[in-house]
């Protein structure tokens, strides 16, 4: 006679975490761009790439709200593109700028609707060299 295997009902009739697979093999740890992931969770928002050729001003959004300020109200100022003008999640990144002017007239605009340089926003000089790509991203 040939004896049927035995088989251990804990696997078929328990739940994934106390199944005995689980307990032998410990799940995998998570990955860098998994959903899972601790890196994934603290940046879930993708860098923006900043021009080498001029100024491109980094605002955090929140401030930009608070302060009262839109889209609408820089572009009467600038007449920008949507290339000009990006948002990622809490960034707003206004650049290139194609005025060495349009700067510090910005600067003054933010700062005279209460944002401080530096703690709610920043220029991001461009004049770096073309075969370097750099990119901002909320921290």
């Amino acid at each position: 006679m040939h004896a049927e295997p035995s088989v251990c009902p804990a696997l078929f009739h328990a739940s994934p975490a106390q199944s005995i697979l689980s307990q032998v093999y410990p799940p995998f740890p998570s990955r860098p761009n998994s959903p899972t992931s601790p890196l994934t969770r603290r940046h879930p928002t993708m860098p923006l790439p900043l021009a080498a050729s001029s100024s491109t001003l980094a605002i955090r959004k929140a401030a930009f709200e608070q302060a009262g300020l839109t889209r609408e109200g820089i572009d009467d100022i600038l007449n920008l593109t949507d290339e000009e003008f990006r948002v990622e999640g809490p960034l707003i990144a206004i650049g290139p700028l194609a005025s060495p002017d349009d700067v510090p007239n910005l600067i003054e605009l933010f700062e005279e609707a209460g944002l401080v340089y530096f703690d709610d926003f920043i220029e991001i000089p461009g004049g770096f060299p073309d075969w370097l790509v750099l990119y901002a991203r909320h921290a």
